[in-house]
């Protein structure tokens, strides 16, 4: 009787310890990557940006997948 009073009390804590555990986790990646956020700079300019992207995509005649892969991560 003593003993599957400690299993499950031992089976309870390791369920717990596993949910703070991800919780603990899922903050400490949302602190992260809202740092990585808060450091990339905003343009000057927006009107500016939209210029910038014009001209250079103006140049294009058809977009391949690199191109588009390309703008994805710009």
């Amino acid at each position: 009787m003593e003993k599957d009073k400690q299993d499950r009390f031992f089976e309870r804590f390791q369920t717990s310890l596993r949910e703070h555990l991800l919780t603990f986790n899922d903050g400490v990646i949302a602190i992260i990557i809202t740092i990585m956020v808060s450091s990339i700079p905003a343009p000057r300019n927006d009107g500016e940006f939209w210029y910038d992207a014009h001209r250079i995509f103006i140049t294009f005649k058809r977009a391949t997948k690199q191109v588009v892969i390309a703008d994805f991560f710009y």
